[in-house]
């Protein structure tokens, strides 16, 4: 269980660090698209699978790690779009992104909890 918990705990480093490699690319690197959703489509995605990954990381499963990947993955949206907001040209913050990772990432956890209580189920079976 151990090398698990290792494997998914490097998993959402890299998967932390890939969101923040997406979120610093230079507007104009960006492919041109108009439509909004797309967007928020992939900030939804992309903090579903923080979440996801970031609870099979942790070490316990006490109610409270739930709250704190929580709080991490809407920290974590927040701190980015900040610095795309005070230190990048052609981007900006947006607070429906926010919106967007902080969803994506109650989704992900609510997820992570069905797929962990089925799992349980089957392993009583």
């Amino acid at each position: 269980m151990k090398l698990q918990r290792k494997t998914y705990r490097m998993l959402t480093i890299l998967w932390a660090f890939f969101i923040l490699l997406l979120c610093i690319i230079p507007g104009k690197d960006l492919p041109s698209s108009n439509i909004w959703q797309i967007d928020k489509l992939a900030h939804f995605l992309l903090y579903l699978i923080l979440a996801f990954l970031g609870l099979a990381a942790a070490s316990s499963m006490f109610h409270k790690t739930t709250w704190l990947i929580l709080a991490a993955c809407f920290f974590y949206g927040f701190a980015i779009e900040c610095i795309q907001g005070l230190f990048l040209t052609d981007r900006f913050f947006d607070w429906n992104d926010i919106l967007a990772n902080s969803f994506g990432g109650l989704v992900g956890v609510g997820i992570f909890h069905l797929v962990k209580k089925y799992i349980i189920q089957q392993l009583k079976v």
